[in-house]
């Protein structure tokens, strides 16, 4: 926000330069689940005129498409349309677009550490990818890396299928990202 504050009060609160310190903000309050203040920030951007920020520049597209998720999430299907339809992408060109998933629910607890991996006392690490259906669900979760090998794998491949993200709109196709990725590391004893 500092930034920000800054480059208002220079005059150049409109320059493409702020509204990137403005996409960085919304996509933090999204991450806190900060819904309204995500909306107000991208709302800012897309109200950029277009001699400072152009209809199909890459950060009006992402905040075009973080609004379209985020009216799909509100069931304002009408909102998520008109939205798409702004970023000039079609649903398949979304995945081109740094438009990280939202998750609401993204935890993995102790009881989800294999039990011989706590018999053992034995840290480590494992590494998954998966495709993330529209409705917010993973899909094709699978194990890219684990340490120590076969431990840790399967059971985060079972707990990283019970995170849930913010749906996504993308008429015609139920894959909403593709090849999402998550990294988690164990720590038993400490």
């Amino acid at each position: 926000k500092p930034v920000l504050a800054e480059l208002i009060a220079a005059g150049a609160g409109s320059s493409r330069i702020a509204n990137y310190v403005r996409i960085q903000d919304a996509g933090y309050r999204l991450d806190l689940n900060d819904k309204i203040g995500g909306r107000q920030v991208l709302s800012q951007i897309t109200a950029t005129p277009a001699p400072v920020l152009s209809g199909d520049d890459p950060i009006r597209v992402k905040a075009l498409l973080l609004l379209s998720n985020l009216d799909a999430a509100e069931k304002n299907m009408a909102g998520a349309a008109r939205n798409l339809e702004q970023s000039g992408l079609s649903p398949d060109q979304c995945a081109l677009i740094d438009v990280r998933p939202q998750p609401v629910n993204a935890s993995i607890t102790e009881r989800d550490i294999p039990l011989i991996a706590r018999q053992w006392t034995t840290g480590g690490f494992a590494k998954t990818e998966y495709d993330i259906e529209t409705d917010g669900t993973p899909a094709r979760v699978r194990t890219v890396i684990g340490m120590p090998p076969f431990v840790y794998g399967p059971s985060t491949v079972k707990s990283v299928s019970r995170f849930r993200f913010q749906p996504v709109f993308r008429p015609g196709s139920a894959t909403g990202c593709v090849a999402a990725s998550n990294r988690v590391t164990y720590k038993i004893g400490s």
